[in-house]
């Protein structure tokens, strides 16, 4: 009993108890599903609108940090390969059903996030909003990199390409900017 009152005491012990609070397993499930059940389909319905280019981009960076390969890369490149058929399929009832679980993940995010800084919960209207605001964030800035990525790599023979497994960025001159 008491060495596990001094095991509790320590600074392992106690992150491990936080952890243990907030659930960290559970979220994790759940965050991961939330994405990649509202975030990727909305991901590839927005990709349906931009040029090829930025959608051929996109693709690239999305199958390289997930690390997609063989007839899983097939599917995904299925995906964004034909933009008529998929913004005839999605149509404006899909666009907004996607929407609102994108929108549910970041809310689930905000949860999260409250939770592990003991804030109290938010809710309402507002937190919708900034949702939404976030989402609105991170598509334009998915689209302003792709586009980017693709103007730099018509620009010259070498740019930035993502190396390793935690995304840091290297120039490498020797090997130019796949396409």
């Amino acid at each position: 009993m008491r060495y596990a009152r001094r095991a509790d005491a320590s600074v392992v012990g106690r992150v491990w108890g936080r952890l243990l609070e907030l659930e960290f397993i559970d979220r994790s499930v759940a965050l991961a599903a939330k994405a990649f059940v509202s975030f990727f389909p909305l991901l590839i319905a927005f990709a349906s609108v931009l040029p090829v280019q930025g959608r051929d981009e996109m693709l690239r960076v999305i199958t390289t940090r997930l690390g997609v390969s063989g007839a899983a890369f097939d599917v995904v490149r299925q995906a964004f390969a034909s933009p008529d058929v998929t913004r005839t399929a999605t149509g404006f009832v899909g666009v907004v059903v996607g929407v609102a679980y994108a929108v549910s993940f970041t809310t689930a995010l905000q949860r999260v996030y409250l939770r592990s800084w003991r804030r109290p919960p938010g809710g309402g209207l507002r937190n919708r909003g900034r949702g939404l605001l976030w989402l609105t964030t991170v598509l334009g800035l998915l689209t302003f990199l792709s586009l980017l990525r693709s103007v730099a790599g018509e620009v010259g023979s070498w740019g930035p390409r993502a190396t390793g497994q935690h995304g840091a960025v290297v120039v490498d001159r020797a090997h130019p900017v796949a396409r």
